[in-house]
């Protein structure tokens, strides 16, 4: 939009002023990092640091339901989130299978309508879920979906799918590339393509040996004291430096 570009730019201006006092940068993702680095943002100070999660005190069981092909979406209902083209690659999978989703219906209604609308046999929307509902349903599923249209920052439910075994299938784009290790822990997928989407997840459908795979190439997830830890040693190394 035209009518941004001046205030975009005066925000570079003080954002580059604010980080060129700041003695040290910290990024959750090498990608996020690349970024900083590609507009000039003092290389020497970033500090990649991945967010860790808190795990519930005993994770839920997964349940033996070997017949039916569960897929699950966790997040935002939003344009930009590609949900859209998760829900059209699901159509065109034979039964039987499941697509739960989980996510505030209300935050955008007129979207939520749009997918209510593609929706086809086996697609629940849960509505918005407290943390415990959450790792029920990742105990539930054979995969989750991250089939985003924009650049993400992190994306948390990618941790607690791995927590929990599962394997991930994400766009193949921006920090989801470096978060998902394509053909070992899930699969990198083009963005917005619904035709290498469907491809993708028909490929996890019929082939339960390679989701076993993938679950067993699931590295174990950071924990939240991990990252504190990690925080605090950096603060911990620029503190003789602070007046």
């Amino acid at each position: 939009v035209p009518a941004l570009a001046p205030l975009l730019a005066l925000r570079q201006q003080k954002l580059q002023r604010v980080l060129k006092q700041a003695r040290a940068i910290i990024t959750p993702s090498q990608f996020a990092a690349r970024l900083h680095e590609g507009n000039g943002r003092f290389p020497q100070k970033i500090h990649v640091v991945p967010h860790g999660i808190v795990l519930p005190p005993q994770l839920p069981g997964r349940p033996n339901t070997p017949d039916t092909f569960r897929i699950a979406y966790i997040g935002g209902l939003s344009w930009q989130k590609g949900v859209h083209v998760a829900l059209e690659a699901f159509a065109r999978l034979p039964a039987p299978a499941e697509f739960w989703l989980a996510g505030d219906l209300e935050a955008d209604p007129a979207y939520s309508a749009e997918l209510q609308a593609l929706a086809t046999p086996g697609v629940s929307f849960l509505g918005k879920l407290d943390r415990e509902a959450i790792w029920d349903l990742l105990a539930g599923v054979d995969v989750v979906v991250v089939p985003s249209l924009w650049y993400e920052s992190f994306v948390f439910v990618i941790s607690e799918a791995f927590a929990m075994g599962v394997p991930v299938i994400a766009s193949d784009l921006g920090v989801l590339a470096d978060r998902v290790r394509h053909d070992v822990d899930g699969l990198l997928i083009p963005a917005g393509d619904v035709n290498a989407w469907q491809q993708a997840l028909a490929r996890l459908q019929q082939d339960s040996v390679l989701r076993e795979r993938l679950r067993q190439g699931i590295r174990p997830v950071r924990s939240f004291s991990d990252h504190a830890a990690e925080i605090q040693s950096i603060y911990q190394q620029i503190a003789p430096a602070l007046p």
